[in-house]
């Protein structure tokens, strides 16, 4: 079987969420599938995105580069005019993967699209505007091109029901993402390695740390609050670590740091890089992922992984996917949230409990049972 894979999301130094699920997904395929072979359709005029894809190749897999345009071009171009996706890649395929919300127009094959959440529709509010235009220009017209449509969570399926029933009648299943064995389940927990990464980004002692985009839907204003009311009946409280680089409508961020005076409190580091997530997440007393809406929420099983308590939202696919293995709060409630940073940081006991659950959680999450449940849904 031929299988394409639209490799947009990967075209970039700094990669959030869909880059690195579309990463993994593509690497276990072609690892647990050697017998199909596979094309990585992408974009490069001007460009060196060979270089973002090159890891991948092999003799079953080849780039497949459109060399006469560019990405910021298509990514601009294609909720206005819907030129045929084999005027730019050809014929080439039986499947074609599309893991971020978009399927071309005149697609060759089998269309499979993955739909990671609909915050666009269910918190329209936290979207950038270029976001938000171009899903609503384009994501109906995806559903309706779609073959199949995998979704990550049960939740996300059930919103995607909610706001467009017609899809019932296709092909729509709930398929899990995986978490990255060999980045977050290792053994490495050497003090040197916390050591490093807390000297990189010029964190002293404790800490507990929040990781990700700094954007509206994660919530960090009332995180940034509820660690306030914590410090203010603390002693020698931990430090809060902003992990992550600026998305959009970021700027009610730093004004909380700045009206409640924690600019000595919270460090920002920046987009952090790839082999310092883990150690970064080892070396904290708790990880803080409050979000007010997530289509699955991997960074709460990574957290978990790593061997780092886990502190949620009871909101969302946040509970579907931490179980019982997370301190599960309102994240609209300050209180609520600064009462469980103190119990996880007061009481050993309690924290070691989640520690213990969350390595027992992860283990039903691998990107191996992902590819085998995505790749059942190829057969043509």
């Amino acid at each position: 079987m031929n299988v394409s894979f639209d490799v947009l999301p990967l075209l970039t130094e700094k990669k959030t969420g869909i880059g690195y699920y579309t990463e993994y997904l593509i690497k276990e395929i072609i690892r647990k599938y050697p017998n199909n072979s596979y094309t990585l359709d992408f974009f490069t005029l001007k460009e060196d995105n060979i270089r973002f894809v090159s890891g991948f190749l092999r003799d079953n897999v080849r780039a497949n580069a459109c060399k006469w345009f560019r990405s910021c071009w298509y990514k601009l171009l294609r909720p206005i005019l819907p030129f045929p996706y084999s005027f730019f890649f050809g014929k080439v395929s039986d499947v074609y993967v599309f893991c971020n919300y978009y399927v071309p127009p005149f697609v060759p094959g089998k269309k499979i699209l993955v739909v990671h959440d609909l915050v666009f529709r269910d918190l329209s509010e936290t979207v950038n505007i270029k976001t938000k235009y171009a899903l609503k220009m384009f994501f109906k017209k995806s559903l309706k091109y779609a073959d199949v449509i995998i979704t990550v969570s049960d939740f996300t399926k059930e919103r995607l029901f909610h706001y467009y029933p017609f899809v019932k009648n296709k092909q729509v299943y709930a398929v899990h993402s995986g978490v990255d064995a060999e980045k977050f389940y290792s053994k490495d927990n050497s003090s040197e390695e916390k050591t490093r990464v807390k000297n990189k980004y010029k964190i002293s002692g404790e800490y507990f740390i929040y990781l990700g985009t700094l954007e509206p839907r994660k919530n960090l204003p009332n995180l940034i609050k509820a660690y306030s009311n914590f410090i203010s009946k603390a002693v020698n409280a931990p430090k809060l670590v902003m992990a992550g680089g600026k998305g959009w409508l970021y700027d009610e961020i730093f004004t909380a740091v700045k009206g409640l005076r924690l600019e000595n409190n919270i460090i920002f580091t920046g987009y952090v890089d790839e082999n310092d997530v883990a150690p970064l997440i080892k070396g904290a007393v708790a990880f803080c992922f409050v979000a007010l809406y997530e289509g699955f929420g991997l960074p709460v099983l990574e957290a978990m992984a790593c061997g780092t308590a886990v502190i949620t939202s009871n909101v969302s696919s946040l509970p579907e996917v931490a179980g019982d293995a997370a301190l599960l709060v309102d994240p609209l409630n300050v209180d609520d949230i600064a009462n469980g940073l103190a119990k996880l940081y007061y009481d050993s006991e309690y924290r070691e409990k989640f520690i213990a659950k969350g390595y027992e959680r992860v283990k039903l999450f691998s990107w191996e049972n992902t590819a085998e449940k995505f790749v059942s849904h190829f057969s043509i």
